[in-house]
């Protein structure tokens, strides 16, 4: 199971603990891209897709969820992938990271 942006709330958070708890989900394994702040917000104005106000504000929403899921999953493993490498350097690390962890 994915899932990307989730839990956001608390009350997503109590859920998705609980589920862990009772075994009904395993501890949660999370890839984490590593992007400074400041070059995400380099990239997205050079895309000009949004706002700056807005990236600002995902980013924040971003910082606090991981925050967030760090307290309610403290036993979850995270890795995190150097998110300022090229897109093929980027998908070979992850694709590796996942064959390893959940090899057939």
């Amino acid at each position: 199971m994915i899932l990307d942006g989730y839990p956001s709330t608390k009350d997503h958070a109590d859920y998705l603990a609980d589920l862990v708890k009772k075994g009904e989900l395993p501890t949660p394994f999370v890839i984490e891209l590593q992007i400074p702040d400041a070059t995400v917000l380099k990239r997205t104005e050079k895309a000009n897709k949004d706002p700056r106000t807005s990236v600002e504000q995902r980013l924040k929403d971003y910082h606090r969820e991981m925050d967030l899921f760090r307290v309610y999953f403290p036993a979850a493993e995270i890795v995190s992938v150097d998110g300022t490498k090229s897109i093929k350097k980027v998908e070979k690390e992850i694709n590796s990271l996942l064959r390893k962890k959940f090899k057939p």
